[in-house]
């Protein structure tokens, strides 16, 4: 059979655990980005396909679509931008 335990020594143990107990806390050593506003992105000549839909508020499929509509693709190399200015000529012709 086991020995029984020595309550006293169990009971220091709990109490040095109780001492040193560490809150977690996660350190990543990045900074949040912070959203550009609407405004922001419409003074800007080019855009990528992630600021023109938060730029037009809608999906991706969406955003290219208004895009190639406006005959708006820029390609440079493999990276692919959107002419901003064609894009607001474009959606205030089509504008009711």
């Amino acid at each position: 059979m086991p020995e029984p335990l020595n309550t006293e020594k169990d009971t220091s143990l709990n109490d040095l655990f109780e001492n040193f107990k560490f809150k977690t806390v996660l350190i990543t050593g990045k900074k949040k980005k912070e959203k550009k506003t609407a405004a922001d992105l419409s003074q800007k000549m080019l855009v990528n396909t992630a600021n023109l839909m938060e730029l037009l508020d809608c999906g991706k499929h969406t955003a290219i679509a208004i895009g190639h509509s406006a005959n708006a693709c820029v390609r440079l190399d493999r990276k692919l931008f959107w002419n901003v200015r064609l894009i607001q000529k474009y959606i205030d012709s089509i504008s009711e």
